[in-house]
Order: structure tokens, then C-alpha cells, then sequence
């Protein structure tokens, strides 16, 4: 896969950047020109979930993406959530997230799911958690890396069945430890004859004060439409008389006013008496309304968060929760959890040259790096390692760099699929010039087919490099 070109569009405003097939320099003298947000915007484009920079909102610009995939050309049109996709003959809509997949299917020229779940954290390394993951975690966003699904990706190894079977156990535990908080928070009510009266005190006279305001709402809207209504006629009234308008009637002039037009004043007359009536069954409402307010401050039953939570303790009171059953169900859920896991695990390692392979590429290229056994160990299980506390920051980058190189390999030699290498900011986390040097030696020596695409403030040494340079910001 190679990207061609990447067009960003807000209203008149139009930038494009080019990059060719090898290698690619986004470069700036300094930092804070927009070398991140282009590659986040690259991203954005090819149908990911990504967190805009600050400042600019992705979803208000329309970035259109030209790719190229064995030999066939595609174009994407990226417009907030709408991904319009064209090759030389076809053009089809996906909407996202939900057509994620479904895009990423044809874009990249892979079919296995759990491949396309885990892509964004094979080939793109983002300047902010990127270099520190390693095998599990957050890519950038809502994206996230996880090896064990990857591998059993790249060797055709699914666990449907037990996937689905360990996320309903992980519901049940979950549902069942808000049930033991609860059975918890039981043992530490007390007084609960007490609360029950009390409560049961605040609820008939909060149910009655409640039917009291429904009650009063339709009357109230009443009042307000009537009010309006008097209030209009009053205006129209005004207006009549103002216009000094007559009428002639056999020779006699007639005055059009209150008085002379016809059911006029009978109708006021009526609305005004409806208006008392209805402000006297207000007024008896509010009375009884506010009777009940008294009775309730009266007997320290206010409605105010201690009597919720008065309330509420009663009402958990009266759950039948065994503690020890819980927790027993629980313990019992834990173990076929484990179970499931193993089952996944030995499915995801035993017998597959797969982890074989990612480990002798990590450890190769950790040991170039200038890493010994000290931190990756020759084991190939180390691959699957949680011990990241004890990595320092060069320590932990160079490591990282190792795996992505694997990931990388790994997809080119199962799938035969090229795909780019996007890095934000190689140099950091401590990282001296000599390491950094090696790292893009290994990069130009072992992986010359692939599009290599990185920002920094450095400007590297490499013969026939594209340089992209920002002078001032990514959008100028």
C-alpha cells in the first residue's frame, strides 16, 4: 500500500501534499508547526478514529486521499463521518464508524477482522502513546493493540466461540460485584425499623404532594391562555377605537366601539368571571400544596437528599443478598474465566511459527539496537511480556521500534501486503542522534519496498528523500 497524495479542504481554503514511493520527511525547524496534526489528518482520511490536535477540528475539513494497492488506485473523499470510495470504475459510501471494516477490507487488502482491529497500531506509531506500546494498549484514541489477537490474525487462529463465551463471564462478574457492593453496603445500614416509617411517612405525603402539582399544571396553562386571550382582545379593542371607525345605519352614524360591536362585551365579561374561577382553584391548590410542604418540614421529612438517601438504604434493606452466595458465584465465574483464557492462549501460541517469527525479528533488531538479554530475553514467550515498569525511556523506544519492524514483517510475509511506516517523531524520549541513525538504517536496508513516512524536527541524511517542510503550520 502507498499513499500518493493527501488534499485538505475547508471551504476555499485548499492544501495538498504529495509523497513519494520511498522515503518521506515531514520536517519543521521547530516544533508546534503542524507535523502531527498532517500525519493525525492522514489517519482521519484512510477512516480511523482520531483525536483532533488542538485548535483544529477534523471534522470541519474535507481530506481527500489518494492510495495505491497492488497496482489499482483509490480515492477517498473523508466529509466528518461519510468516506465516499472510488477506483477506476466503482464508487461506493460507507458511513462510520460502523463501516470501519468494511472500508479498511478494500483499502488495505485484508480480510481477517482481527487484523483490521488491531492495523492502525502495526503501521502507525503516533507521537504521544505510540512509542510506548509495545504489545497491548492505546495506539491513539479509541484504538488499541492487543498481540494475542493480532497473531491469531496473521496464522488464521479465531476463538469466536470463546471470545464470546469470556465477554458474557466478564458481564456476569461484573452485575455480580454491584450486587456484592450492595450486599456490602447492607451490613453497614442501621435503624432500619425507623427509616422504614419514616419513609413510608414521606412517601404518602410525597405522592399526594405530587398528584397535587400534576393536577395544577393543565389549570395553570389554562390561566396563561386565557390571560393571553383577554389580553388580545384588550389590543384589538384599542386598535377598533383608535381608528375612530362609523357605521351607517338608516341615516344614523353608530360609533364602532366596545359597547357597539356585538357580543364583544358579553364574551370579555365571560372570560374575566372563567379567569376568578380558575384562580380560585388555583388558589385552593396551591393552599393544600403548601399544607402538605409544612407537614413534611414538620415531621423532618423534607424532601432534600437525605431523605433520598433515608429512602434508598430502606429500599436496599429489603434486598435478599447473600454475601457468601455472591462471592461464591463470583470464585466460580473467575475460574472458567481463567479456563477460557487458557484455552485462548495455548490456541493463540502452542505449536505457531508465528510467535516464532515476531520473536527472532524483535530480538534481532533489539540487539542492533544495542539491547542485550537484560531487557528482551531470548525466550520467544518474551514477546508477550507485562513487564514494562523496568524499561527506561531510550530503552523502551528502541524496544517498541523492534516490535513494530516485526508487526510490519509479519504482514508482508503472511499476506504478502506492503504497508507504509508512519512515524511521529522517531527522535524523542531520549533518544540519541546514533541510535536514531541506526534505526533509519534498518528502516532504508530491510524494508526498502515499503512507504516510509516520518516526522521530526530533524532533518536526516538520507539520499533520495522527499522532504515535506512546514514552515509555519500544516494548514498556512
Amino acid at each position: 500500500m502507498k499513499i500518493n497524495f493527501i488534499k485538505i479542504q475547508n471551504g476555499i481554503f485548499n492544501k495538498k501534499y504529495k509523497f513519494e514511493e520511498e522515503f518521506n520527511l515531514i520536517y519543521s525547524k521547530k516544533n508546534s508547526c503542524g507535523k502531527t496534526t498532517l500525519l493525525r489528518m492522514l489517519m482521519y482520511g484512510l477512516g480511523f478514529s482520531i483525536p483532533s490536535t488542538k485548535g483544529i477540528s477534523f471534522s470541519q475539513f474535507n481530506i481527500e486521499i489518494e492510495i495505491e494497492l497492488k497496482d489499482k488506485l483509490f480515492n477517498l473523499l473523508r466529509e466528518d463521518l461519510i468516506v465516499t470510495l472510488r477506483d477506476e470504475k466503482n464508487k461506493e459510501i460507507f458511513i462510520l464508524p460502523s463501516d470501519q471494516y468494511k472500508l479498511h477490507r478494500i483499502i488495505f487488502g485484508i480480510e481477517n477482522e482481527l487484523i483490521l482491529k488491531n492495523i492502525l497500531g502495526v503501521f502507525y506509531v503516533d507521537q504521544e502513546k505510540g512509542w510506548t506500546l509495545l504489545n497491548r494498549g492505546i495506539s491513539i484514541g479509541s484504538n488499541r493493540f492487543n498481540i494475542e489477537e493480532f497473531i491469531r490474525g496473521v496464522s488464521d487462529r479465531e476463538c469466536y466461540e470463546e471470545e464470546i463465551s469470556l465477554k458474557k463471564i466478564e458481564a456476569k462478574i461484573s452485575k455480580y460485584k454491584h450486587m456484592l457492593n450492595m450486599a456490602s453496603y447492607q451490613k453497614e445500614i442501621e435503624g432500619l425499623e425507623e427509616k422504614k416509617n419514616k419513609s413510608n411517612k414521606y412517601k404518602d405525603l410525597s405522592t399526594e404532594l405530587e398528584v397535587l402539582k400534576v393536577e395544577r399544571k393543565p389549570i395553570q396553562e389554562e390561566l396563561k391562555r386565557l390571560e393571553k386571550i383577554i389580553k388580545e382582545n384588550d389590543s384589538f379593542k384599542n386598535y377598533i377605537e383608535n381608528m375612530k371607525l362609523v357605521v351607517s345605519k338608516d341615516g344614523v352614524q353608530i360609533p364602532v366601539n366596545e359597547k357597539t360591536l356585538i357580543g364583544f362585551y358579553d364574551n370579555k365579561e365571560y372570560l374575566i368571571v372563567k379567569r376568578k374561577m380558575i384562580v380560585l382553584k388555583l388558589s385552593n391548590l396551591d393552599r393544600k400544596i403548601e399544607s402538605i410542604k409544612q407537614k413534611l418540614e414538620e415531621k423532618g421529612l423534607v424532601s432534600d437528599m437525605t431523605s433520598l438517601i433515608e429512602m434508598f438504604d430502606y429500599e436496599v434493606a429489603k434486598l435478599d443478598i447473600s454475601y457468601n452466595q455472591v462471592e461464591s458465584i463470583i470464585e466460580g465465574l473467575q475460574k472458567q474465566k481463567l479456563i477460557i483464557r487458557e484455552k485462548i492462549r495455548n490456541r493463540t501460541r502452542k505449536n505457531n511459527n508465528k510467535v516464532d517469527e515476531i520473536h527472532k525479528i524483535v530480538y534481532k533488531y533489539s540487539l542492533e539496537l544495542g539491547l542485550d538479554e537484560k531487557y528482551v530475553k531470548a525466550n520467544k514467550d518474551y514477546i508477550f511480556t507485562n513487564d514494562l515498569k523496568s524499561l527506561s525511556g531510550a530503552v523502551l523506544h528502541k524496544i517498541v521500534f523492534s516490535f513494530k519492524l516485526a508487526y510490519i514483517y509479519l504482514i508482508k510475509s503472511s499476506l504478502g501486503i506492503i504497508l507504509p511506516i508512519i512515524l511521529d517523531s522517531p527522535s524523542g524520549r531520549e533518544v540519541d542522534q546514533n541510535n536514531i541513525k541506526i534505526m533509519l538504517d534498518i528502516l532504508v536496508r530491510d524494508f526498502a519496498e515499503h512507504q516510509i513516512i516520518i516526522a521530526s524536527i530533524y532533518n536526516y541524511d538520507i539520499s533520495n528523500i522527499k522532504l515535506i517542510e512546514i514552515k509555519e503550520r500544516v494548514l498556512e
